[in-house]
């Protein structure tokens, strides 16, 4: 998986507010930024045929990582990539926007435990 696998991906599926408005280049550096970050703040999922599938950046502060951008494109990939969050980071917790205001603490680990029940 490259770099410009998951800038293709974006720009090729982006929809509402994920990555809205980036360019190419910004893209680039928004994934290398998450690179340099110990520990890396990006994560992807792949699909059977290992084609990208949805990807997530955020930026860690402490024992709270801020989701910056999120974008899927198929069902049950964003509780994978909870799922690897917990994995990766299991005492942090999430953060982001949701309607345009801040919702804190998102425990992932809680909410993939409640996301695996409601499924079945």
């Amino acid at each position: 998986m490259t770099t410009e696998d998951l800038v293709n991906f974006v720009l090729a599926n982006r929809r509402g507010k994920a990555f809205a408005g980036y360019s190419k280049a910004q893209l680039y550096y928004e994934f290398w930024s998450c690179f340099q970050t110990n520990p890396p703040t990006l994560l992807f999922s792949t699909d059977a045929q290992g084609k990208v599938d949805g990807v997530a950046t955020g930026q860690l502060n402490g024992s709270e990582m801020y989701v910056r951008h999120i974008l899927t494109t198929r069902k049950g990939v964003m509780l994978a990539l909870f799922k690897k969050f917990t994995e990766l980071w299991p005492s942090t917790s999430l953060a982001g926007l949701r309607h345009g205001r801040r919702k804190a603490k998102i425990n992932p680990a809680r909410f993939a435990q409640h996301a695996v029940l409601l499924k079945g």
